[in-house]
């Protein structure tokens, strides 16, 4: 599996997704094919399962989350050190998460002691704070194994380099960074406006306390690489490496070229 397969958009739907996790779940953008008039949303789940029900059947789905684990028995991850090459000066937003051992530690020290014993390394705070969501879809992935040609690890970060040309220099949750960002989305995202709208306003639909207004944004970001980059994405360093139990080990971008490009690393 190197990812989405083409013929399946069709069967599928054709709804790209771009997934970023919340302090309430997991909030996902939602967006069809350019021009086909769906309108273009934010819908925020409390799981990933629940995710899954409504909107498994997409064509494809990036997800700012690690997926493939280094573990004792299986190889490491290189897809961060390669993630930190296409963001020079940016590399800290780009960390690389506990191994499995450690995912499912009962607390950080145990599993600080569990990553130094299998990686020879510690792990920050930072990311302990995000291995709820790791482990949540790790068991994701053993009960939905085929769920892995679907569902691709991706980069905000990268996803907004790519699409600017280089790598944001602004903090995405300052005013001067969220404006940035936004700047970028507009012309590919006529509905931008509206979906932020109807997601920061709309009755009170996503509390605040639930999100925050840059989750809304790399969810964009990853849902309008999904479908422009649909069947030509790249991986980081390449779709062959997998973890032990055959995750891809590896993080998914497109170049936003104007012109499609072609190497060995294409999911077609």
């Amino acid at each position: 599996m190197n990812g989405p397969d083409k013929n399946a958009a069709a069967e599928n739907g054709r709804l790209f997704l771009g997934v970023d996790g919340c302090r309430a779940g997991w909030i996902a953008a939602v967006m069809g094919t350019a021009g086909d008039g769906v309108p273009f949303v934010f819908e925020l789940f409390p799981s990933f399962r629940e995710l899954w029900a409504r909107r498994g059947a997409a064509a494809s789905m990036l997800i700012d989350i690690p997926i493939g684990l280094a573990s004792r028995s299986g190889p490491v991850r290189r897809t961060d050190a390669f993630a930190r090459s296409l963001l020079p000066g940016k590399g800290s937003s780009v960390f690389t998460p506990p191994c499995r051992e450690a995912v499912y530690a009962p607390d950080i020290g145990s599993g600080r002691r569990l990553n130094l014993e299998i990686l020879g390394k510690s792990f920050s705070v930072q990311a302990w704070n995000i291995v709820p969501k790791i482990r949540e879809m790790d068991l994701f992935f053993a009960a939905h194994p085929g769920a892995a040609g679907v569902v691709l690890e991706s980069h905000p970060e990268i996803a907004f380099a790519m699409l600017a040309g280089t790598p944001l220099r602004s903090k995405k949750r300052t005013p001067e960074g969220f404006a940035e960002r936004l700047d970028l989305l507009r012309p590919r995202l006529p509905g931008m406006d509206a979906a932020l709208a109807g997601a920061l306003e709309g009755e009170g639909r996503f509390p605040r306390a639930a999100l925050g207004r840059d989750d809304l944004l790399d969810a964009a970001v990853l849902a309008l690489a999904a479908r422009e980059g649909y069947g030509r994405l790249r991986a980081l360093p390449g779709p062959r490496e997998r973890d032990e139990r055959g995750l891809p080990l590896c993080i998914w971008y497109h170049t936003f070229a104007a012109e499609p490009e072609t190497d060995s690393n294409e999911n077609t």
